[in-house]
């Protein structure tokens, strides 16, 4: 079933792109792949959290006023999908979203035992949380959230989000889940002091998974070298948040001792799920994860304590305006 699905997305988007052929130089190109993988994770996209469900625990009043926040946070999210600049990494950035979360829990992504748990659009567009990792060890569970991002070209998707990341713990707090619901029903409502991190691949890695998921083959999405890469970004990122809270120890920040026990726990849980011996990479994987250690710790340097702040003060400002440009333009089309 999953064989003939999968071909029923490839021959769609090679349809598609019949009228288009500039587009592409076989019937496979990288836009095919990647308009088939787009339809596949919308397809695919059946595990959300449903804010609706959370009447009884925040009442309807707060959870309406949310849905309606989330709605007009998904209209940014639909020009954003639809513009010329940015439609392209928006689209790669949920393909990407929508492998892991099912090569996670199929072929072991990140080790044995873990659930992925997608969030509501509030949380997803709100608090910058895809998707929440739940790690089952010893009848006890741990829970990270992944911001999940696909990038061709530029860095400065990422930049921006572990840049907020960072601000965060500056500021005293982590990452959280607003809508919660683990898979056994035992934790329901809000996620506090949420370790988060950033997954980033670039468009060739990105399409190079996205035809083996988009065709069905499990046994190469298994043994592929992604794997190996998105545990070690993963392992960098905490390691460089663990130096960062020693600073914010060291400077007696707010909350800093909480946060930094809380990544060390962390840290040490997901070390101990990694293979004992040290994965092989070829000298492009190990130029990919150089520049992504070297920009982690570029941002979690503790000479950017206080910049930290400033810069996430700037960056909500950006957002107010933002948003403001947008209810401008939306009540000129109303009168219109």
């Amino acid at each position: 079933m999953e064989q003939f699905r999968s071909d029923a997305f490839l021959r769609q988007a090679q349809e598609a792109f019949q009228t288009h052929p500039e587009q592409a130089e076989t019937s496979e190109s990288d836009a095919v792949i990647l308009d088939a993988a787009w339809r596949k994770s919308q397809e695919t996209e059946t595990d959300k959290i449903d804010i609706e469900s959370f009447h009884q625990v925040f009442g309807k009043d707060r959870v309406e006023k949310d849905r309606r926040h989330a709605a007009s946070l998904h209209k940014m999210f639909e020009h954003q999908l639809n513009h010329p600049q940015t439609g392209e990494l928006v689209r790669m950035g949920r393909i990407l979203e929508a492998i892991m979360i099912e090569q996670v829990e199929l072929n072991e992504w990140l080790g044995p035992n873990v659930n992925t748990q997608q969030t509501t659009d509030f949380d997803d567009y709100q608090n910058g949380v895809d998707f929440v990792a739940e790690f089952q060890e010893n009848k006890a569970s741990r829970y990270v959230g992944f911001a999940v991002d696909a990038t061709h070209g530029s860095k400065q998707t990422m930049k921006n989000k572990l840049s907020r990341l960072r601000a965060k713990l500056t500021k005293g707090e982590m990452g959280h889940v607003d809508y919660f619901r683990s898979r056994d029903g035992r934790v329901e409502g809000r996620l506090n002091f949420l370790p988060k991190v950033v997954v980033q691949v670039d468009k060739k890695l990105l399409v190079e998974i996205a035809r083996l998921w988009v065709s069905g083959k499990q046994k190469e999405l298994a043994e592929h070298p992604v794997k190996n890469l998105i545990q070690q970004e993963i392992l960098l990122q905490l390691r460089a948040q663990v130096s960062y809270a020693q600073a914010l120890v060291r400077q007696d920040k707010p909350n800093a001792e909480q946060i930094l026990e809380r990544l060390q726990d962390e840290l040490l849980a997901f070390e101990a799920r990694l293979p004992k011996e040290q994965p092989t990479f070829s000298e492009t994987e190990k130029a990919f994860l150089l520049r992504v250690q070297q920009h982690v710790e570029r941002i979690f340097d503790e000479s950017m304590v206080e910049q930290a702040v400033r810069w996430e003060e700037k960056f909500k400002q950006q957002q107010r305006n933002q948003r403001a440009k947008m209810h401008d333009k939306q009540k000129q089309e109303n009168r219109d």
